[in-house]
């Protein structure tokens, strides 16, 4: 599964990259499908889907390995000696409450916020401006 999403997300990912530097624009309302430069971004297109398809599939595949493993009948033991390393310093015990799972949803939370919240904010506050189509 791991490979599969590997190469799903470098199939679908690289042509970004190539397109880019081949002049494809991005975050824009309107394309002229029908010149020469856009009808040769068609095969990076193709690898795309062909990429975004193979990410759904290893999704898939991801989400039967979770469901399979947490309903398995069988269990293995392991019955071996596992050794571990040794501290070069005395361990030192964390504040209480940097153990707190709430502290850390309260921490990505506000990350959520600023990350997200800012730019949706901006559609709501900020002018825009009327631009040509690409290609005119």
């Amino acid at each position: 599964q791991l490979w599969t999403w590997f190469i799903g997300m470098s199939m679908m990912t690289t042509p970004w990259h190539v397109l880019g530097l081949l002049g494809q624009p991005r975050r824009i309302s309107s394309v002229v499908y029908n010149n020469l430069m856009t009808l040769s971004w068609k095969p990076y297109e193709l690898m795309m889907i062909l990429g975004g398809l193979i990410l759904l599939g290893s999704a898939c595949l991801f989400i039967y390995l979770l469901v399979k493993t947490q309903f398995s009948s069988t269990t293995e033991v392991f019955e071996g000696q596992v050794e571990y390393a040794e501290p070069l310093h005395a361990v030192k015990d964390l504040p209480e409450y940097l153990n707190d799972i709430k502290l850390w949803n309260k921490v990505i939370a506000v990350f959520m916020l600023i990350s997200f919240g800012i730019p949706i904010l901006q559609f709501f506050f900020l002018d825009t401006y009327d631009s040509s189509a690409w290609g005119y």
